[in-house]
């Protein structure tokens, strides 16, 4: 499998399943010309998943051009400042 330079960080299956669709639904394609997608996207099994760790070692990666990392506020209770 080649490495794909753009990757996507999501919470889970459900967010990996939306961002296609929200991509075409925004006039922004889904897969290049060749119909492979222009973004792989690796599920994190929830947001406490997503930590320094797996960002540094993304971020390491070779050939890596972009990476984004999609949360959403689910789970989330408080205000910013309380973190």
């Amino acid at each position: 499998m080649a490495l794909q330079s753009k990757k996507m960080i999501v919470e889970g299956e459900e967010d990996k399943r939306v961002i296609p669709w929200l991509m075409e639904h925004n006039e922004v394609h889904w897969q290049s010309s060749q119909g492979k997608p222009v973004v792989q996207i690796k599920v994190a099994d929830g947001d406490q998943n997503i930590d320094e760790y797996l960002i540094s070692t993304e971020l390491k990666e070779s050939g890596l051009t972009a990476l984004g990392i999609i949360v959403d506020a689910s789970g989330f209770r408080g205000t910013l400042e309380e973190y």
